[in-house]
């Protein structure tokens, strides 16, 4: 449970961090035929997402309510 957060991270944030940092290593590992693999980037985004709220930078109910965003579909 994501108590005493003093800082946030937005969604809008949060997608640019996993864009940096998250995209380029699922891309690597699943996407060398340069076809997008959408379960591959939707795994790795609710990944990221359950690492923010277990290392307390997002709420709950960000984690529970933000959705996958485009770059993921």
């Amino acid at each position: 449970m994501a108590t005493n957060i003093y800082k946030v991270i937005t969604y809008d944030k949060a997608v640019q961090m996993f864009i940096d940092h998250e995209l380029p290593v699922i891309q690597k590992a699943y996407e060398e035929d340069g076809i997008t693999d959408r379960p591959a980037r939707n795994e790795g985004w609710h990944n990221f997402v359950n690492m923010l709220w277990e290392n307390k930078e997002i709420s709950d109910w960000q984690s529970e309510n933000w959705t996958v965003p485009d770059i993921c579909g």
